[in-house]
């Protein structure tokens, strides 16, 4: 699973940095800090999923029925990380928490609706699958579990039909090496082949994943 949730956030990288190289004004809504994969929506959703040893992915919906704001009851993004050991709780606020950061009753605390941790060797979730997409895992599963229909929907609705062969050749390359994968000239034009406006910022995105321009 691990693995999965890897791939998933090299596949959601480099259809990110072709669709922006054309228009950066959402470029922010994909990101990565070192080892640490961000994600932003327009939906009051956003994500911070680490990397490191152990990998530790962290979500925030507001519209989750976890949003504390229109509760009463007490909040603690503790309550997120349910059988967790005390090394992932510290792990957790050491690093992917730090990201999610917001106000809440005067103070400055994690923010997050569903949280996901490996533990010896498994990935694991207060919630089952279904729980985990609805309170925020929605940002990052389509890219786990239908990557067919989830290309589909990427083609169809960012207008990338014509890319999308150049998205599943520089992924396969991606995940298929461990070295940096350099683009071609033949790359690069069909990148651009829908306008360069956003490349500086296309080019920072694969860069963060070890795809770079030649």
């Amino acid at each position: 699973m691990l693995d999965q949730f890897k791939q998933a956030a090299y596949l959601r990288t480099i259809a990110h940095a072709i669709w922006i190289a054309r228009e950066p004004l959402l470029a922010y809504e994909v990101a990565w800090d070192g080892d640490v994969f961000l994600l932003n929506n327009a939906m009051g959703a956003s994500a911070a999923l680490s990397f490191a040893e152990p990998f530790i992915a962290v979500f925030c919906d507001f519209r989750s029925i976890r949003n504390p704001y229109p509760s009463d009851d007490d909040y603690t993004w503790q309550s997120c990380f349910m059988g967790a050991p005390d090394f992932i709780l510290a792990a957790a606020y050491a690093k992917p928490l730090q990201y999610m950061l917001d106000n809440y009753r005067g103070q400055v605390v994690p923010f997050i609706t569903t949280a996901g941790w490996q533990d010896r060797g498994q990935v694991n979730s207060r919630d089952d699958w279904r729980g985990f997409v609805q309170h925020g895992g929605h940002l990052i599963a389509p890219y786990i579990t239908d990557i067919t229909g989830t290309l589909r929907l990427i083609a169809k609705n960012d207008g990338l039909s014509a890319q999308l062969p150049l998205l599943l050749s520089i992924y396969n390359r991606r995940i298929a090496q461990s070295d940096d994968v350099l683009l071609t000239e033949n790359d690069l034009n069909d990148l651009f082949s829908q306008g360069d406006t956003g490349a500086a910022e296309s080019e920072k995105l694969l860069k963060s994943i070890g795809i770079l321009f030649s």
